[in-house]
């Protein structure tokens, strides 16, 4: 794809970071409300992230809320 796109989709370095748990598959999409962004995990973890469009950097959390209850926290 090298010389069909801009030369950013190609770079290292990416605009806005959110560092999420690893070994988890995750959703993301742009939220509804300006400069937001959508996660939600397969674990039933959801959070709302803002990013600042001039400066990127790292996203501010600005909701979360878990949907789902792990099979640890269950009385067998």
């Amino acid at each position: 794809m090298r010389g069909v796109l801009p030369r950013y989709f190609s770079s290292q370095w990416s605009f806005a970071q959110f560092h999420l748990p690893e070994g988890l598959q995750f959703l993301v999409a742009f939220g509804h409300q300006k400069n937001t962004i959508v996660i939600v995990g397969l674990d039933g973890s959801f959070y709302r992230c803002a990013f600042d469009p001039v400066n990127g950097g790292e996203m501010v959390q600005k909701e979360y809320a878990r949907f789902l209850k792990s099979d640890e926290s269950t009385d067998n």
